[in-house]
This record gives C-alpha cells, sequence and structure tokens, in this order.
C-alpha cells in the first residue's frame, strides 16, 4: 500500500518584486510521520538551500541556466 503525503501547512515569503525567497512545508503521512521543510530560493527562484528536520540541510549553487554545479548533501541533525 503506497502512503500518501498529506500537506499540513505552507508558509511562503516574497520580497516586493514578488519574488519567492523562502517557502516552508509541514506535512504528514497515514502512518503518522510528520516532516518539516523549509526551501531558500535566489532572486531568480532558484532554490539556494534545503532544511529538512530529520534529514539536515542541503545547499545548492547553480550556473547561469539554473542547473546545480554545487550540493552540500544533507547531514541528519543540521535540521531547523
Amino acid at each position: 500500500m503506497q502512503q500518501e503525503n498529506l500537506s499540513l501547512l505552507q508558509i511562503i515569503s516574497v520580497v516586493p518584486l514578488h519574488t519567492l525567497t523562502t517557502a516552508m512545508e509541514i506535512s504528514g503521512s497515514e502512518n503518522g510521520s510528520i516532516t518539516l521543510t523549509s526551501s531558500e530560493y535566489d532572486e531568480y527562484a532558484r532554490q539556494t538551500k534545503l532544511i529538512d528536520i530529520n534529514a539536515g540541510t542541503t545547499l545548492y549553487t547553480t550556473d547561469a541556466l539554473g542547473q546545480i554545479t554545487w550540493m552540500n548533501t544533507a547531514t541528519a541533525g543540521d535540521g531547523v
């Protein structure tokens, strides 16, 4: 049986030019587990950081085309 993730809450922050800067989501599954994630974005809406309360923090650097050129993988305990 496939578990379905249920989004419980989403918080989005934008700057005056309507550029997404941060997004936070709390989600849960049918088995009762809850995940809290937060993402940060640059001025071109490219993800620069992902914080997962369970998995840790992952940092991203992208080139002008938006392709990931560097990634520092999440480390447990680095979460929110």
